[in-house]
């Protein structure tokens, strides 16, 4: 890289705060993403995670032959591509349900 070269790198993108799961009548929530964590540290939990609720999902379809549950598994399945599709996840062939 020459001397002059004034570009520099772009930071890598951070997680924002995003709270969930509602515990009340008055609809508080009691657990939050936390800001300022890597996405890609990010997405590599979401992706094991959506491996194990997957796994979990997957069994209970076959073993009670439920259509919603069936419908479960594709809906998982379909996010879980899109996070290891964005490319910052960890390598899919690891991971439950990878190509």
């Amino acid at each position: 890289m020459s001397k002059t070269d004034t570009s520099t790198a772009a930071p890598a993108p951070v997680t924002a705060s995003k709270t969930f799961h509602s515990c009340n009548p008055a609809q508080q929530h009691l657990f939050a993403v936390r800001p300022g964590v890597s996405v890609e540290d990010a997405l590599e939990i979401a992706s094991c995670l959506l491996a194990s609720a997957l796994r979990t999902v997957r069994g209970a379809a076959m073993e009670h032959d439920d259509e919603a549950l069936f419908g479960a598994v594709f809906q998982l399945e379909a996010v879980k591509a899109v996070v290891d599709a964005a490319g910052l996840a960890a390598p899919t062939e690891n991971q439950e349900g990878g190509e």
